[in-house]
């Protein structure tokens, strides 16, 4: 299969691309584009140190802005597949290998967070709103593309500097109008879930992976330098029926920040058959380690 992105000739004109945009879709055009170049990456029909198409002639092709080839390509460099080149265009990055974590990195939703070596930390929303469901949240959350789904934004800080932000997409409908009925800004959103929703979350399933934010107001908010690598981790966290309930992505100082993962061997300690995922602070004294 030729790639979408490359014109072919039939009979001396160029012909469009092989996956047309559904201008008639609640789904974003941007973000239409954005998942056709993000398959043909999966794909390997645009493979490492390939160049796209300018963002004139992609416009052209998909008879689209170049902002909203902009903002497609955006979210190329956001998700780490591609790199902007000075002076020679964007070029496509080596795919990132994945293990599956899952079977490993189980995490109930309420796991400890050590405090040593924190200080004194704070978390403050940076927004609430309502967004539909993409079709990467739909597909981890088992919804319709276009859902209704609630998002929070909190920044995590830890002795005056910025630790993190957690963007939090759920399936509103399964507790409505919780943002408006309830105060959350004190991150009690959890509890708030589970006593008056009934929803408890018990099973989380992690994937952990390197990124280079370029949305200016992550940059902003994590106060970081140009280029600055971030450890990014998703989440995707279960209740006790087994719903996916939640989509969590979180961008870590990776600066200030390491990811602890600990195991327990099944049978060891009881009925106990999951691996927690601990959060601690760079520089932060481990627990386990004992001398020999």
């Amino acid at each position: 299969m030729s790639s979408p992105v490359k014109q072919e000739k039939q009979g001396g004109a160029a012909a469009g691309p092989a996956q047309q945009l559904d201008r008639t879709s609640r789904v974003p055009l941007y973000h239409q584009l954005f998942m056709i170049l993000r398959r043909e990456i999966v794909d390997g029909n645009l493979k490492h140190g390939d160049f796209l198409p300018t963002e004139s002639e992609l416009g052209e092709l998909y008879q689209v802005s170049r902002v909203t080839v902009r903002k497609a390509v955006d979210r190329l460099v956001y998700h780490n597949l591609v790199s902007r080149r000075q002076g020679r265009g964007t070029v496509v990055l080596r795919p990132t290998v994945l293990d599956d974590f899952g079977k490993l990195f189980e995490a109930p939703r309420e796991v400890p967070v050590p405090s040593a070596g924190a200080g004194e930390t704070s978390v403050r929303v940076l927004g609430m709103n309502f967004v539909p469901a993409s079709d990467l949240t739909a597909q981890r959350l088992g919804v319709e593309v276009g859902e209704e789904l609630g998002i929070l934004t909190y920044l995590r800080i830890a002795n005056g500097k910025p630790q993190c932000v957690e963007d939090i997409v759920f399936v509103h409908r399964l507790c409505p109008d919780v943002l408006v009925k309830y105060d959350v800004s004190s991150g009690s959103f959890y509890r708030i879930l589970e006593q008056e929703y009934g929803v408890r979350l018990v099973h989380a399933v992690h994937t952990v992976s390197v990124a280079f934010p370029t949305a200016p107001s992550l940059v902003k908010w994590l106060q970081l330098e140009p280029q600055q690598p971030v450890l990014y981790v998703e989440r995707v966290s279960y209740t006790q029926q087994g719903v996916p309930f939640e989509h969590v992505r979180t961008h870590y100082r990776s600066d200030l920040y390491a990811l602890l993962f600990e195991s327990t061997r099944a049978g060891s300690k009881g009925d106990s058959d999951f691996v927690t995922l601990v959060e601690q602070p760079q520089g932060a004294p481990r627990a386990a380690e004992k001398e020999s």
